[in-house]
């Protein structure tokens, strides 16, 4: 329970009991109640802003992203001339946008970290990683890395957010509710940027307007160029948006938690009827997993995004059920892995993807247990979150793991 005595000095919500640090914001634990104009404003994830709210920065950076992802072309690297180029683009895909997302949050949130200035030395690293095993483009290693790297990156671009606080769980927190409302912002961008692009074709062909190739304007310049802009400005957006309301992206969670559960019951009693679950093959491996990721991030958005001191109710009960078929789900999952290892040996592929369920089935598990203690009145709600901030840290090895260890294994065997 919190104790009303004890605020935060940052941004005023009431402290978990014994917390040394601020679940909202991640600032370091006081007595000391907030004076001065500010005094009982409303909790916020973010720290106030510069002058414009970062406004013409991230419009700045959003301009230098669309303009990244057509510098290949300018050494010939252009996927719609040369399908061969296709990979080194996509290989670099998340250093096209994310360092500028880095950019944006250090300056408007830490300007004087000590951790952001060695982020520069973090994308670096992430684009030797990229580029360094190139000729294994057509192999299973760089098909991880381009699944692997972007979500490195995203670490990287949680130490920008986080600043000298990323130990704390509350800087954590702070950085899952972010991500979550980042996607949404994007999402939403990105639905509103095919609808205003459909409607300028539409009305292009309306006016007859001829020795125009829509697909080079279009297919080469709009939606590229856009969609990495668009990853600035959403985080933007998203950060804006989390100084003054609780997001969206929580809400949603809440409201798929229960048909997602319903997903993965329907699964599971299929797999059991069929009698034959365990060889499940590789598409079935990758569709579990991709459920699991997303019961993951169901559980990330909804945990952080509660106050500890709320009450138990009945998402608690449905989202511990959840917790209980993704726990059975992976165990299916590995189940299958192993088979396929024991037919034909150990890949790349599915080493990556055994110690991903293996990762996944110790968190779940664990959550799952302390869920239920929650539930029984035995344990916090705190611990539950306590326990997904600090899932993170191995997460990110494991991924970097992946990333930068996997391609010269494979290469030198």
């Amino acid at each position: 329970m919190g104790d009303p005595d004890r605020t935060c000095r940052r941004c005023t919500s009431v402290l978990v009991e014994d917390a040394r640090f601020c679940h909202r914001c991640g600032a370091e634990a006081t007595t000391e109640a907030p004076a001065g104009p500010h005094a009982g404003t409303p909790p916020t994830d973010t720290p106030p802003a510069g002058p414009g709210d970062g406004r013409r920065l991230a419009v700045g950076l959003a301009v230098a992203a669309a303009a990244a992802i057509k510098v290949p072309s300018l050494f010939g690297a252009d996927i719609d001339d040369d399908p061969a180029d296709a990979p080194f683009v996509i290989r670099n895909l998340g250093l096209f946008s994310l360092p500028m997302v880095a950019w944006l949050l250090a300056r408007t949130r830490h300007p004087d970290a000590r951790t952001t200035r060695l982020l520069p030395l973090w994308f670096a690293i992430g684009a030797v990683a990229a580029n360094a095993w190139a000729f294994f483009d057509t192999l299973p290693a760089g098909a991880l890395l381009v699944i692997h790297l972007p979500v490195a990156l995203w670490f990287v671009v949680g130490l920008a957010h986080a600043g000298d606080g990323w130990r704390t769980d509350g800087a954590r927190r702070a950085f899952i509710r972010f991500t979550g409302e980042w996607v949404v912002h994007f999402v939403l961008l990105g639905i509103g940027g095919l609808l205003l692009t459909g409607l300028t074709v539409g009305g292009l062909s309306v006016l007859g307007i001829d020795g125009l190739d829509e697909d080079v304007l279009f297919g080469e310049w709009v939606v590229p160029c856009g969609a990495m802009g668009a990853v600035v400005v959403a985080a933007w957006m998203a950060e804006r948006r989390l100084a003054d309301t609780e997001g969206v992206a929580p809400m949603l969670a809440r409201a798929f938690t229960p048909l997602l559960l319903v997903v993965l019951l329907v699964l599971l009693v299929g797999t059991a009827v069929d009698g034959d679950g365990v060889d499940v093959g590789r598409d079935g491996l990758v569709l579990f997993d991709v459920l699991l990721l997303a019961v993951l991030g169901l559980l990330l958005s909804v945990v952080t995004s509660r106050d500890p001191a709320t009450p138990v109710g009945l998402l608690d009960r449905i989202q511990f059920a959840l917790l209980l078929a993704a726990v059975a789900l992976d165990g299916v999952a590995l189940a299958g892995v192993a088979v396929r290892i024991g037919d034909h040996g150990f890949t790349a592929n599915r080493t990556a993807t055994l110690g991903l369920n293996l990762l996944l089935l110790v968190h779940l598990t664990v959550s799952a247990w302390i869920a239920s203690g929650v539930l029984r009145g035995r344990r916090p709600l705190h611990d539950l979150l306590t326990r997904q901030t600090r899932f993170l840290p191995w997460a990110g090895a494991w991924v970097v793991l992946v990333t930068v260890a996997f391609p010269p294994v494979v290469a030198l065997t």
